[in-house]
């Protein structure tokens, strides 16, 4: 073999091993590295402010995400015992059975999470079925929103991945004005026609937006904190993820943040009922309605 085929062989082989590494590392899934300990607490005060005892009470408020693409719940305690209810989505519903509340008395219950967070996103499960269809409030079969989606979607050919989605946060940052909190979820088609909302309503547009072009997105309720925590009911919030990459993608129009300071944002619950008028519930539910409710 002359010197110049053998040269020619190695460089042959020198790129093919190179793009057999670039190849690995472009489709290995990343892993999560659990490195930050992070403990939220919170309360609830339930008052009876009748004269009769109200007997055989069922409350349920939602524990943190029990895994998720950047938080795993480690553990859990409360100074009342309670039963879980998870669901296929992930949400962990805390059950809490109390035998009575006497004329004019409170009920405190307290929770303490531990949690462990990564920087990383990768993992958590993904049944693409569940995060595609349309909902209450989240309307992907308005021909608004269709239309708004694919004039915003960006070629596939373009070098960034995420083009589309950069693309449509920052139409929802450019275009929809933060009104401030609002009673009740308005949801997709309000912000669009409005041009206004809520952090809902920019959570819900974004998630009708990429469901339109087949990208399975959701609705997250939870907090945003950056550290060791109380939590307080003003600082719940709702924010949009979408699945790239392999994982759960935060981006939060409201907030300005794509894809950033995602192991700070403490999913309590995926929004897996858009609709009021049935018995999904954002933070907790009380079985009695003479009973009162204050998140401490």
């Amino acid at each position: 073999m002359s010197v110049v085929k053998v040269k020619y062989f190695i460089v042959l082989s020198l790129v093919m091993v190179a793009l057999l590494i670039a190849y690995i590392a472009l489709n290995k899934v990343k892993q999560p590295k659990w490195e930050t300990k992070r403990i939220i607490r919170y309360a609830y005060i339930i008052e009876n402010k009748t004269p009769e005892s109200i007997k055989n009470i069922v409350f349920k408020s939602y524990s943190p995400l029990t895994i998720s693409s950047t938080q795993k719940l480690v553990a859990l305690k409360s100074n009342h015992t309670f039963k879980n209810q998870p669901d296929k989505f992930g949400n962990q519903v805390m059950v809490f059975d109390i035998d009575f509340i006497p004329p004019y008395g409170k009920k405190k219950l307290t929770i303490t999470a531990t949690l462990l967070l990564s920087e990383i996103v990768a993992g958590a499960g993904l049944d693409a079925k569940l995060y595609l269809s349309s909902q209450p409030k989240i309307e992907i079969e308005n021909q608004s929103i269709i239309n708004l989606a694919h004039e915003l979607e960006l070629s596939a050919q373009t070098a960034d991945v995420h083009a589309t989605q950069k693309n449509i946060y920052h139409w929802l940052v450019d275009n929809i004005d933060y009104s401030g909190y609002g009673m009740g979820d308005k949801g997709a088609l309000y912000a669009l026609q409005n041009l206004t909302g809520d952090c809902t309503e920019y959570a819900y547009l974004n998630v009708a937006l990429n469901r339109v072009l087949g990208v399975p997105s959701r609705a997250v309720n939870g907090y945003v904190i950056f550290h060791d925590a109380k939590l307080n009911s003003s600082e719940f919030h709702t924010w949009s993820e979408v699945w790239l990459n392999g994982g759960w993608q935060v981006i939060d129009a409201q907030k300005n943040k794509f894809f950033e300071d995602q192991q700070n944002y403490i999913a309590m619950n995926i929004v897996i009922d858009t609709d009021s008028k049935n018995k999904a519930f954002k933070r907790f539910w009380i079985s009695n309605p003479n009973l009162t409710v204050t998140m401490k």
